[in-house]
């Protein structure tokens, strides 16, 4: 027989994915002190796919409890199955970076008028709609680029290759995605603004688990 979960199930699933996205980026952040940037890029590639995951979870219990449907074990594992598509879930948000030397940051600057500030900006989002929508899958392939050996046109990718300023913002995108979670959490005020259910599951939550607290890389 199929097992049905219950909402509090799902909560608890979630919290689970939630704090063990913080345990991992605490562990990617070690590692990336240490020198060791490829496995920090690949565990902090993980943590993601624990906060996308967590984003599933909340989104199947949500199905059940405004819409009355039923949710299987089977379902939440096949809806967590796919990287990529934990990937997505867990863009919460999105950086562009942008140095004095580029063309769209000199454009930016250089705006003298409102119009020209707001042409300059239109493509700005234009830009990062286009990464919204790759980001999901370039961030898995930084996970297997950091992870594994593999033969490519030039030679051979190798892991240990991978710079510090590259798992820096790696793990800079992924813990400012689980700092707005983790604050959100915290306080709380938001969800009981946006979800009083939520808000009043949470309260009630006896297997919830206390989220991580989190830290930034070091330039």
């Amino acid at each position: 027989m199929k097992r049905h979960v219950t909402p509090e199930y799902l909560l608890e699933g979630a919290m689970y994915a939630l704090e063990q996205c913080g345990i991992l980026l605490r562990d990617a952040l070690t590692l990336y002190k240490s020198g060791a940037y490829a496995s920090a890029i690949v565990l902090a590639a993980f943590a993601r796919e624990e906060l996308g995951r967590a984003q599933i979870v909340l989104a199947l219990r949500k199905r059940i409890v405004e819409k009355g449907e039923s949710v299987t074990v089977e379902a939440v594992r096949r809806e967590c199955d796919k990287h990529v598509t934990k990937q997505k879930w867990s863009q919460i948000s999105q950086s562009l970076r942008l140095s004095g030397q580029e063309p769209i940051a000199r454009k930016l600057a250089n705006a003298t008028s409102p119009k020209e500030r707001e042409g300059v900006l239109a493509v700005i989002r234009e830009v990062m709609q286009r990464m919204a929508k790759r980001l999901p899958d370039d961030r898995h392939k930084a996970r297997k680029s950091a992870l594994y050996v593999e033969a490519n046109e030039s030679g051979w990718n190798r892991p240990r290759d991978q710079s510090r300023d590259a798992a820096r913002v790696f793990i800079e995108d992924a813990v400012g995605d689980y700092a707005l979670e983790y604050d959100r959490y915290q306080s709380a005020m938001a969800i009981q603004y946006q979800d009083e259910e939520l808000f009043r599951a949470l309260q009630s939550c006896r297997g919830c688990p206390e989220l991580p607290r989190y830290d930034w890389p070091e330039p």
